[in-house]
């Protein structure tokens, strides 16, 4: 058995052996079995090799002008893992129509060093540490390859007017395309994907445009590294993550006419300046375009639409933020209105993301944001009014830095990640708004106050946990009035009157453009508002679906009060309420109950439609009795 098992043995052995040489030996015909590198060495200069099809197990030196064609990708030449399989030490080299397979550990498919004018085209690379190395190399075209399965496919060092344009790189480990020092690099209309690493990397290269290529599920998209004076253009970049485009350090690059879908985050600048993007399309991203310590830069005509968060700016010094960002921008087909160094002055409502730096006294009232790296974004910036307005589904809903004695008032902060971030900004006041859902966020270095006191009262929390049994400005007597009775902490600050139900601004709008505003704290639909000024009587209609909820409504004094007591009803029936007032409105506390309720709040003094009118009429009286005066004195003789 044993003698069995030795005999099967040699003869494997032998059959390797065997294979081995069959394979190196019979598969390799070039003109008289002669080797490829026989061929450069009996080749003149300039003169043009044609390797016939077969598989070269060579690593092949080319040290004169020579042109190697093969017969297509059955020209296989491998460098069976040792060295570099092709290395060009001569100028004006052409390598054509060849697999070439198998270098050594850190070495190359080919290598290039300090030459000029090589041109490799119609080449399957694949299966090598490095697909193309290039060093201080010039003039090269590189067309038409396809590059697999390497570790790195691509890399170009101090290296100037090389053009890579037309070629195929997949499943390729590390990064795929490397352009590190160089300076008038044309990489164009190359396709690049499954790749772990980047796709495109630019390292301190300068003076290059990188465009048409179509980059997608690679780790990085396109990342420049200090790199300056670029052009990046008409490039299609899909499902990568972390990065789409993503600049560090680098500046005065042109971004332009880009199209970024379905990426983590499709554009980045990171302490990146002076740069210039415009005409870019970013869709259905996970984050759209960021800024971050990133000033002075250009924005315009870029279309960020269907991003989870589509556009945002952060930093912590004012240079941060000093972009030029025109409205031409968009964000879900609204225009940006990014403010920098303004006094007063109204938002527009129609707006698809509102930044305003470096600025005092601006209004931002009755617009909707939504789906953006920030909801309202004040840097910077004093004495802005913020009124009104619903920021939904953002990374950060309110976003302050160095902004101080701003107000926040009448808003709706919803299901954003964080609804606040708030650095270095201090007094500002925050009322009247709900905050529903969403972590509390990121505050430092800020003291804020988060009620009006009493009883104007605080926000409503949706994840406050106090109740209301108790009322009064120490919240201690014994009753509701709309208000929890233990405060809600905002990061060591507090909100010393939360508001138990959800607040809404009913505004009523009765004499030439005069409105006046009722605010309901109820977690219920109010279906209907009506007022009769003659009567001095509030009709509320408020329709609840569950058992019964407390109602806090916030009545102006200057539309309609009661000097002797209010007389109140629901579906015509008296009920209990409490009254609190301040100078300028009267809090009415009362339960409604499930199905549609009728509140009837009838007052004593109501304003009346146009309320001047009495002094207009004897103003007119006396202006006619004066001139029928004039008139009689002038008809008197004057003896």
């Amino acid at each position: 058995m044993r003698f069995f098992i030795q005999v099967l043995l040699y003869m494997f052995l032998a059959f390797s052996v065997c294979f081995f040489l069959f394979q190196k030996l019979s598969l390799t015909y070039a003109v008289e079995n002669k080797s490829i590198q026989d061929m450069i060495n009996e080749a003149t200069i300039g003169g043009v090799v044609k390797v016939p099809k077969g598989i070269y197990y060579e690593n092949v030196i080319v040290n004169k002008t020579v042109t190697l064609i093969g017969e297509g990708e059955d020209t296989i030449i491998d460098g069976f893992g040792a060295g570099s399989v092709f290395t060009v030490s001569a100028r004006d080299v052409i390598i054509a129509n060849f697999t070439i397979q198998n270098s050594g550990f850190e070495w190359a498919a080919i290598h290039v060093d300090s030459q000029e004018g090589v041109n490799i085209f119609s080449n399957v690379i694949k299966s090598n540490y490095y697909g193309l190395y290039l060093k201080n190399c010039s003039y090269a075209n590189i067309t038409g390859n396809i590059l697999r399965n390497n570790n790195i496919a691509v890399w170009f060092e101090t290296s100037r007017y090389i053009n890579f344009s037309n070629n195929f790189l997949d499943w390729n480990y590390g990064q795929a395309v490397n352009l590190v020092s160089c300076t008038d690099i044309n990489v164009a209309i190359n396709e690049i994907k499954n790749n772990p690493a980047y796709g495109i990397y630019l390292e301190r290269t300068n003076q290059s445009k990188v465009s048409e290529n179509k980059i997608s599920y690679v780790c990085d998209g396109l990342f420049l590294q200090e790199s300056f004076g670029n052009n990046i253009s008409a490039n299609f970049i899909s499902n990568t993550g972390p990065y789409g485009l993503y600049l560090n350090y680098s500046e005065m690059n042109i971004i332009e006419g880009n199209f970024l879908a379905d990426n983590e985050i499709a554009v980045q600048l990171w302490s990146s300046r002076n740069n210039s993007l415009s005409g870019n399309n970013i869709a259905k991203n996970k984050f759209g375009l960021l800024l971050w310590f990133s000033g002075k830069n250009v924005l315009e005509d870029n279309a960020l639409c269907y991003n989870t968060w589509s556009f945002g700016v952060h930093g912590y010094q004012l240079d941060d933020f000093l972009n030029d960002v025109a409205v031409s921008n968009t964000v879900n087909e609204l225009p940006v209105y990014y403010w920098v160094s303004k006094t007063g002055g109204r938002m527009p409502e129609h707006a698809g993301f509102i930044g305003v730096v470096d600025s005092t006294e601006v209004e931002i009232k009755d617009v909707n944001i939504e789906n953006n790296f920030q909801g309202v974004l004040l840097a910077f910036s004093n004495s802005t009014l913020i009124e009104k307005v619903n920021l939904t589904a953002n990374w950060h809903g309110i976003y302050f830095i160095n902004s101080n004695n701003n107000t926040l008032f009448g808003s709706n902060l919803i299901n954003n990640f964080h609804n606040f971030f708030i650095h270095s900004s201090n007094s500002n006041i925050f009322y009247s708004n709900n905050f529903v859902g969403g972590k509390e966020g990121y505050f430092r270095d800020s003291e804020n106050f988060w009620d009006a006191g009493y009883p104007r009262g605080g926000n409503y929390w949706s994840y406050y946990e106090g109740k209301d049994e108790r009322k009064g400005e120490t919240q201690r007597e014994i009753g509701s009035d709309g208000i929890g009775d233990s405060p809600q902490t905002v990061n060591g600050d507090f909100d010393n009157y939360p508001l138990i139900s959800p607040i809404t601004f009913y505004e009523l709008d009765l004499f030439e453009g005069t409105v006046y505003e009722i605010g309901f704290s109820v977690n219920a639909l109010i279906t209907n508002v009506d007022f009769n000024s003659s009567e001095a009587l509030l009709v509320v209609r408020i329709n609840l679906t569950v058992p019964e909820v407390s109602c806090r409504i916030v009545i102006p004094k200057a539309l309609l009060r009661s000097d002797d007591g209010w007389v109140i009803s629901a579906n015509g029936e008296a009920i209990n309420f409490t009254v609190t007032e301040d100078n300028l409105n009267t809090y009415i506390c009362l339960t409604v109950y499930e199905g549609l309720n009728t509140i009837n709040l009838k007052g004593t003094v109501a304003v009346h439609e146009n309320p001047c009118l009495p002094l207009l009429l004897i103003l007119w009286i006396a202006i006619i009795l004066i001139e029928k005066l004039i008139c009689m004195m002038c008809a008197q003789p004057f003896f």
